[in-house]
């Protein structure tokens, strides 16, 4: 469901940045995918340092290069969130639920929910009890417009479904530190529970396969993003072990037609694949 909630935050990049040029969908999701979301965080080398001349002059040698009209990305997605709710707020199918209801108040109210109580992403076996507990685990936590909403909010923005949840992975985990002024993005433990909750409990795989296939491949392909980067952090607490997941993945995804960006998928679960056999 964290990652489910990114649709409500994450649509705003490409309806209101990207799409208002004119741009096709699997342009934009490209750029996003190559350019703003190195999805596995390797090191990258050094930039070439250019030789200089000999003959080349002082001035010459100690110009910088100028980078012009340079954006802080972190500011312009926290700009755009805010402008993308008052978009849902005007939508007909947010009206019909709750005409007076802020969406991005109700997106707060959320986070603060599940963060109060997070699903187990283990000990199922061990304990029915919870296995219950995480069956029933939205329907607990969440009421029943919010519930309504989400639900609302997926099947009308389906169709930017890819793009928005690559851009909220961004948002979700950035790569380099970005403020959080509303003190809202979830904690690395939230996500780490709910990727767990999604690719190893009884309760989060039947959530998702009541879901489409769409959205169920692309939910468990950043869940497992998520529970590698805990393997890099030292943070993978509950011994999470993604590679039969992974397998499975990409097995699913290499047959599903709907995939826009299907390739760029596979490519970097064979990265994954490798990371985790080299380990065994």
């Amino acid at each position: 469901m964290v990652f489910v909630l990114g649709i409500m935050a994450a649509g705003l990049y490409f309806y209101f940045y990207h799409l208002k040029k004119d741009e096709t969908p699997a342009t934009v999701a490209r750029s996003a995918f190559r350019e703003k979301l190195p999805l596995i965080a390797e090191e990258e080398p050094p930039p070439a340092v250019e030789e200089t001349s000999e003959e080349a002059s002082d001035d010459q040698k100690i110009m910088e290069p100028v980078v012009a009209d340079q954006k802080d990305p972190c500011l312009e997605v926290e700009a755009l969130v805010k402008d993308f709710f008052l978009f849902l707020n005007n939508q007909a199918y947010i009206q019909q639920i709750s005409p007076e209801r802020d969406t991005f108040e109700t997106f707060v109210r959320i986070i603060k929910k599940l963060s109060r109580d997070p699903p187990s992403p283990a000990g199922e076996g061990l304990d029915p009890r919870q296995m219950v507990k995480n069956i029933f685990y939205f329907f607990r936590v969440l009421d029943d417009t919010e519930i309504r909403i989400i639900k609302e909010i997926t099947r009308h923005e389906a169709e930017t479904l890819e793009m928005n949840l690559a851009v909220f992975y961004q948002w979700l985990l950035p790569v380099a530190p970005c403020p959080d002024p509303d003190n809202i993005r979830p904690s690395f433990s939230l996500v780490y529970a709910f990727s767990g909750f999604f690719t190893n409990t009884i309760g989060g795989r039947s959530y998702l396969f009541r879901r489409s296939p769409l959205l169920r491949q692309l939910v468990t392909y950043y869940a497992l993003l998520s529970i590698h980067e805990a393997d890099k952090r030292g943070e993978n607490t509950h011994g999470l072990d993604i590679l039969p997941e992974i397998r499975s993945l990409a097995r699913a995804m290499e047959i599903n037609p709907d995939l826009r960006l299907k390739q760029i998928y596979l490519e970097y679960l064979e990265t994954l694949l490798v990371y985790y056999q080299d380990r065994r």
